[in-house]
């Protein structure tokens, strides 16, 4: 790959992560959303972008540990509205 190359792609993984997070910050601030509510929107985005910064070859997995993270938290949700 070139060094151009790379440059934009790490560009765009940090203004994706600087979006996620002033788009996080902003409805918890408006009362939009809870903090856990909000907390729970992104949490897919920890295991894939740890499984970026350490350079794992496999985002996959950690796609699939966020989509779980993210299941769990909303039927704990559910059942604690319950």
């Amino acid at each position: 790959m070139t060094i151009a190359l790379l440059l934009w792609l790490e560009a765009f993984r940090l203004f994706g992560a600087g979006f996620s997070y002033f788009a996080h910050a902003a409805l918890t601030a408006l009362g939009a959303l809870s903090p856990l509510e909000a907390s729970s929107a992104l949490a897919p985005l920890g295991p894939l972008l740890g499984g970026a910064l350490a350079g794992v070859a496999l985002p996959l997995p950690f796609l699939l540990a966020g989509g779980l993270l993210l299941g769990f938290a909303a039927l704990l949700g559910r059942r604690r509205a319950a």
